[in-house]
C-alpha cells in the first residue's frame, strides 16, 4: 500500500512547491497508518514531512558493481626467529686403495683394478707406473669400474724393457 502511494506523495510535492506564496505555507503530514494530507500544520499523532526525509528514502538495493581493483603491496613482515640446528650428518671417511702390482713384458698389454670395501663407493682414481722417459711403455687406459673400482691399462712395446704399474682408487664410505 506504501508503493502505490509514492507517486501521489511525488506528485504533491511538485504541486505544493510549484504553488504560490498561498502553497508555500502547506506542509505534509503523516499520521502513524501511513497516509499522508496536505494542511497548514500537522495535527494530532501526525509529524511533518520534510524535504530531507523524501531525499532519504531508499528502494530495493541494485546489483553488485564490479570488483575494484587489488590494493597496494602490504610492508614487509619481520623476520622470523631462526630454527633449530638439524642432526648432524654421517661421518664420511675416505681412503686411497692401492690394487696389486702387475708386470707388463714386451709386447704385452695388460689391465689392473683397484676396488673400494663394502659400503663404499670410488669418488676418482689414477695409476702408477715403473715407465720411465727412455720406455716405450704407455697407460693407453684410466678409468672408473663401475661405482667402486678403477682400472688402469698399460701397453709394453716390443722390446722394451719389463714395466710394472699399479691402478689406485680414491674411496668415500656411503
Amino acid at each position: 500500500m506504501l508503493m502505490a502511494r509514492k507517486p501521489l506523495f511525488a506528485m504533491v510535492l511538485g504541486v505544493l512547491f510549484g504553488m504560490s506564496s498561498y502553497a508555500e505555507a502547506l506542509v505534509l503530514c503523516a499520521n502513524p497508518s501511513g497516509s499522508v494530507t496536505v494542511s497548514d500544520q500537522c495535527k494530532g499523532n501526525s509529524i511533518q514531512i520534510t524535504p530531507g526525509m523524501v531525499a532519504g528514502l531508499q528502494g530495493p538495493a541494485g546489483p553488485a558493481g564490479p570488483a575494484g581493483a587489488p590494493g597496494a603491496t602490504g610492508a614487509t613482515g619481520a623476520t622470523g626467529a631462526t630454527g633449530p640446528a638439524g642432526p648432524a650428518g654421517p661421518a664420511e671417511s675416505r681412503m686411497a686403495v692401492f690394487g696389486a702390482e702387475f708386470s707388463i713384458q714386451a709386447g704385452e698389454f695388460k689391465f689392473g683394478t683397484a676396488v673400494c670395501p663394502a659400503g663404499w663407493s670410488a669418488t676418482g682414481g689414477g695409476y702408477a707406473t715403473s715407465i720411465s722417459a727412455s720406455s716405450v711403455s704407455l697407460v693407453v687406459q684410466s678409468e672408473p669400474v663401475g661405482t667402486t673400482g678403477w682400472t688402469v691399462g698399460v701397453v709394453n712395446f716390443v722390446g722394451a724393457p719389463i714395466a710394472t704399474a699399479r691402478a689406485t682408487v680414491m674411496c668415500a664410505s656411503n
